[in-house]
């Protein structure tokens, strides 16, 4: 990923005017490896990263975008920016908070790439017109399936948009790294995934790891809202029904959206699942409600890389 970029330090001096009215100039700070230019230049077209647009409804704008108090209120900032060209600088609030990681992987064009989502980062609209911060946490996939947002060339979401919208420091391409853990008095280990977007995948050995196993397990947390699934079965995609295993259940009421209700159940495939779809695959299950939980690549060759260790 090319690390050679303009540094495009910039932060959004908002008034309380523009929570009724618009946004004040923002105080940019621009340095190129080559030239530098004076804080008052606006730097817009010589960023490098791609033009967007948001393209949502205005009322959505803030579940995307915050001022430095890290909320817009009721301002009519939406209505001013939608079509407006933007461009994300790669750069990350500075005091975002680190401490509380929400790491995600996601494929971009057939390569896996994590990162922590829990952040902010700057972004320039059109003319230097006005700067704020783009909230990260859980709006990738707004990004990559163009919900509300479209790149002005239209060109496919790459991994290059994906280190400037979350930090060109933070966007790394993933490694595969399984937990193993070994119990001797039981003579087993435990192979498995992190856990990620409310699924891991586990299997077992042996404590030497000497012993391959035959088949894996699915650990889901189906998350369903005001009702109960009530899960019973699950398929994958051949037409076959797989053995399902309730694990637990919780709620959680605090929303404000009522109550989320979480089962989570084990489903146990064979291990040629893995090996015949190292780029994923999805599980359908079957209740009172229904849900498709999509296995990603990095779950499977995360598991893949753990099971290549027993001897």
């Amino acid at each position: 990923m090319k690390r050679n970029i303009i540094t495009i330090a910039f932060i959004a001096s908002l008034t309380g005017c523009m929570a009724t009215q618009q946004a004040t100039k923002s105080a940019i700070t621009a340095t190129n490896s080559v030239s530098s230019q004076p804080a008052t230049t606006c730097v817009y077209e010589s960023m490098p990263g791609a033009e967007f647009s948001y393209t949502g409804e205005s009322k959505y704008f803030s579940l995307y975008f915050e001022d430095d108090q890290g909320y817009l209120g009721r301002s009519n900032i939406g209505e001013m920016l939608k079509g407006k060209k933007f461009k994300f600088s790669g750069n990350l609030k500075p005091d975002h908070k680190a401490f509380n990681k929400y790491p995600k992987v996601l494929n971009i064009q057939g390569k896996d790439y994590s990162f922590d989502s829990n952040v902010s980062t700057a972004v320039m609209f059109e003319g230097c017109s006005t700067a704020l911060w783009f909230k990260g946490h859980v709006n990738y996939n707004a990004l990559i399936e163009k919900k509300g947002f479209e790149k002005t060339n239209a060109s496919p979401f790459d991994a290059n948009d994906l280190a400037y919208a979350y930090g060109t420091e933070n966007v790394k391409e993933a490694s595969y790294e399984p937990i193993i853990t070994t119990d001797e008095f039981s003579d087993s280990s435990t192979i498995k995934t992190e856990y990620q977007d409310r699924i891991l995948l586990r299997t077992w050995s042996n404590s030497k790891l000497t012993r391959k196993p035959k088949v894996f397990q699915v650990y889901a947390d189906l998350l369903f809202l005001n009702d109960w699934g009530h899960i019973r079965t699950a398929r994958t995609k051949d037409g076959k029904v797989h053995e399902l295993t309730r694990i637990d259940t919780d709620v959680d009421c605090s929303g404000s959206f009522g109550c989320s209700l979480t089962e989570t159940v084990g489903v146990t495939l064979p291990l040629s699942m893995l090996e015949k779809n190292p780029n994923g695959f999805e599980i359908k299950f079957y209740g009172a409600r229904e849900q498709v939980v999509s296995i990603s690549s990095y779950h499977v060759k995360t598991l893949l890389a753990g099971i290549s260790q027993i001897k």
